[in-house]
């Protein structure tokens, strides 16, 4: 249990300083146009995220035999959330990214569904879902704090996640 909490802290702290650096998504890499629900405006209420919600994508990642354990850190001040996910040291780069959007969508669509005081858009095919309109996310997937195998980043105002 140590260690998971002390790699978890460790993906937490690279998360922060990630989020430090990053500007916005690169834009060699993330090519699309803002969604048509970009949310601009700075005073916007946030969307809440229940409990429920966060347990939903818990326990849609933990089903995974791949994913050992998962975090989740929402910073309502830097309208960000952190995910992280630890697996073992031989996953490949394209199951890592398969496994975040995973992640990602289901934390999406559990608060579109257990949300009761907004109604939020689930994910679809081509759309993270409307939560990530009001969230920046950064999104990493590693076998430790010292070996990350994927790291990304979406901004509010773009339609995909930068790797």
């Amino acid at each position: 249990m140590k260690k998971v909490l002390k790699i978890l802290l460790g993906v937490t702290a690279f998360l922060i300083v990630l989020s430090l650096f990053i500007g916005g998504p690169d834009e060699k890499k993330d090519e699309g146009q803002p969604t048509d629900k970009t949310v601009t405006e700075e005073n916007v209420q946030l969307p809440e995220i229940p409990e429920a919600a966060m347990k939903h994508a818990y326990d849609i990642i933990l089903g995974y035999d791949e994913v050992k354990d998962a975090h989740v850190e929402v910073n309502k001040e830097d309208k960000t959330i952190s995910m992280a996910i630890q697996v073992g040291a031989s996953i490949n780069e394209e199951t890592a990214r398969e496994l975040a959007d995973s992640f990602v969508r289901a934390l999406s669509s559990g608060v579109a569904f257990y949300n009761d005081e907004d109604e939020l858009e689930p994910p679809k095919n081509d759309y993270l879902g409307e939560l990530y309109d009001y969230y920046n996310l950064l999104v990493v997937v590693g076998s430790s704090p010292e070996h990350t195998i994927v790291d990304g980043a979406k901004v509010r105002e773009a339609k995909n996640i930068s790797w």
